[in-house]
């Protein structure tokens, strides 16, 4: 194995540094809406932020099976990236819309029909459960947003440009207080919902012009044509299965643990949602230096 010089260990050290960096400032702007929604709701009293609190873990679970479909795809965009290979870069990115899309559908039509009875399993109090139905419901209609937003940016991020996700999901936290602001007051814990989609949705769309129009390595050529790859997509199951099994299996964890202290009441479900929210800062570092890493990695197979 080839030993480093310490200049070329400096110079790794400072390409994941510049790579982790607005990765984790990705990272804690997802943690940001969720406060945003807690705390702009928190003015309509303790039931209100209980609603939201209730179904979180729930929404994170499928975020994890979400984050998971984008891995399975931006590995190989990265691998061909780094191989010089942009016309299979662009082959992966398709497979991916597509597949992803499908999966999202999927999604967001399970999560819609369980979020009437979803708040009654978790043992929600019944004042905060026609609430707490309402907010997943917008949820579950965002989902499409949520997957195209996810690969997009872990398209850009394979393609070396860390900026762009950082930045625009910076807006959709700025989008979020907006758009809250606007609909809270009429539509209380639904409005708070409401404003999260409307962020995501406007600023999936511009992540995704970003990453399909403008990027160098990525964006879309109107000659190139495809055919169903069955290699892309087995490669793609093999990798993001056991990345979307792990969040699958965390994220079910939380669940439990707001099914147990739901009978508690809706104030102890609204403190352990901002407690476990404030918790996801510590590993906010974590997550951007493993998206560096996987850059690089992949770039470098």
């Amino acid at each position: 194995m080839k030993r480093e010089t310490l200049p070329e260990l400096k110079a790794q050290a400072r390409e994941v540094w510049r790579l982790s960096l607005p990765a984790i400032l990705t990272q804690i702007t997802t943690i940001a809406m969720q406060y945003i929604d807690s705390a702009m709701v928190g003015a309509l009293g303790a039931n209100a932020s209980a609603s939201i609190g209730l179904v979180s873990t729930s929404t994170w679970l499928i975020g994890g099976i979400i984050g998971g479909v984008s891995a399975g795809f931006s590995v190989q965009a990265s691998h061909r990236i780094g191989g010089g290979d942009d016309r299979g870069a662009r082959t992966v990115v398709r497979h991916g819309l597509v597949t992803g899309m499908l999966i999202a559908a999927i999604l967001a039509a399970l999560a819609a029909l369980i979020s009437e009875p979803l708040p009654r399993w978790l043992h929600g109090d019944e004042a905060i459960r026609a609430d707490a139905c309402a907010y997943f419901l917008t949820f579950a209609l965002m989902v499409p947003f949520s997957q195209l937003n996810s690969l997009c940016a872990s398209f850009l991020q394979s393609a070396g440009d860390m900026v762009s996700p950082s930045v625009l999901n910076a807006v959709m936290c700025v989008l979020d207080v907006f758009f809250n602001a606007l609909f809270i007051p009429r539509y209380g814990v639904f409005g708070a919902g409401l404003g999260t989609a409307s962020a995501c949705a406007v600023v999936s769309l511009l992540m995704a012009a970003q990453c399909l129009l403008r990027n160098s390595h990525l964006h879309m050529r109107r000659k190139e044509k495809d055919v169903v790859h069955g290699v892309i997509l087995k490669k793609a199951f093999r990798i993001g299965f056991p990345v979307a099994l792990q969040e699958v299996f965390l994220c079910a964890a939380m669940v439990v643990q707001t099914r147990i202290i739901a009978p508690l009441g809706a104030v102890a479900v609204a403190a352990n949602s901002f407690a476990v929210t404030a918790e996801g800062f510590c590993y906010m570092p974590g997550y951007g230096l493993g998206a560096a890493a996987a850059t690089l990695v992949g770039r470098s197979v």
